[in-house]
C-alpha cells in the first residue's frame, strides 16, 4: 500500500501538523452547526405586536445633564398605583417625570437608550443601521433616525417634533405613519419598544409633522386630530390601515 496519501507518520512527528488539522475540521464544523440558524438577507429575526394602550406611554425630549442637548426617554405606565409623569397643556407640551420622584420599580418603565428602543420599517429591524436623536432647531424640536454609517446612503428620517423650542423635558409627537410596537420573539412579547413604520423608507423621508401640529388643551397631551391629513394613517400599514385608539392620555389617573 502507498502510504504517501496517508500522512499519520507526519502526525506522529508533528504535534503542531495535527493540531492545525484538528483547528481546521473544528472551525468547519462550528459553521455548519450555526450556518442555518443567520437569518436570510433582509429578513429580521424578531417580530413586531402591536401595542394595545399606547397612551401608556410618554415620549419625552429630556434634557442631558448640564448641557443644552436633549435625548429621546420613553416612558411607560406600568401600573396605576402613582402617575408616572404629567403633562402641561401648551405647545411644545411641558412634561414633568414624576418617576424621578419615588422608586418606580414595577410601576412605571423607563427607556433612555438603544438596548430598549430601535427603529423598525417595513418589517425590518434597523437597529444596527439607524440611532434615534433629538434635533434642535432655534424654534423646535425633532425626533430623527440617523444613519450610523455616513455612507450607508440611507436618509435621515423625521418621526415626531415637539413644535417648538425646548428647554427641559418635553412631549414629543409622533408623525403620521409611525406607531410604537413591542419587539417579540418566536411569539414571545419582548420588552424591547420599536419605533415603527409600514411605509418603505423612500417614502417616510417625505412625511414629516409639520401640517400635524397639536393645538392647545385643557386635557394633557390633547391634539386636535381635524389637524392631521386624511391620506396618511395614524396606525396600521399603508394599504389596509386601521383606526388608532382616540383615547388622550391621563397621567393624573392612568390606567
Amino acid at each position: 500500500m502507498n502510504r504517501s496519501f496517508f500522512p499519520c507518520s507526519a502526525f506522529a512527528h508533528s504535534p503542531s501538523i495535527l493540531r492545525s488539522h484538528l483547528f481546521r475540521l473544528t472551525a468547519a464544523i462550528a459553521l455548519t452547526l450555526v450556518g442555518p440558524i443567520v437569518p436570510p438577507a433582509g429578513a429580521s429575526l424578531f417580530d413586531a405586536s402591536n401595542i394595545e394602550n399606547p397612551e401608556d406611554f410618554a415620549l419625552i425630549a429630556a434634557p442631558v445633564g448640564q448641557t443644552n442637548r436633549h435625548q429621546l426617554l420613553i416612558v411607560e405606565q406600568l401600573s396605576s398605583t402613582r402617575a408616572c409623569w404629567e403633562e402641561f397643556p401648551g405647545t411644545p407640551t411641558e412634561i414633568e417625570p414624576l418617576l424621578l420622584s419615588f422608586d418606580f420599580s414595577g410601576i412605571c418603565g423607563r427607556m433612555s437608550d438603544s438596548n430598549a428602543y430601535s427603529v423598525r420599517i417595513a418589517g425590518e429591524d434597523l437597529g444596527l443601521r439607524y440611532a434615534l436623536r433629538i434635533r434642535e432647531r432655534s424654534d423646535d424640536a425633532l425626533l430623527v433616525a440617523t444613519p450610523l454609517r455616513r455612507d450607508s446612503g440611507l436618509p435621515e428620517l423625521e418621526l415626531g417634533r415637539t413644535y417648538g423650542s425646548i428647554d427641559g423635558f418635553a412631549k414629543i409627537y409622533l408623525n403620521p405613519a409611525w406607531r410604537l410596537a413591542r419587539r417579540s420573539y418566536q411569539g414571545r412579547t419582548l420588552g424591547h419598544v420599536y419605533l415603527t413604520s409600514d411605509y418603505p423608507i423612500d417614502q417616510l423621508q417625505y412625511i414629516t409633522g409639520e401640517t400635524n401640529q397639536p393645538t392647545a388643551s385643557t386635557t394633557p397631551g390633547g391634539v386636535d386630530e381635524t389637524a392631521v391629513p386624511l391620506d396618511v394613517p395614524l396606525w396600521g400599514n399603508p394599504i389596509d390601515p386601521s383606526q388608532p385608539s382616540t383615547g388622550t392620555p391621563q397621567p393624573d389617573n392612568p390606567r
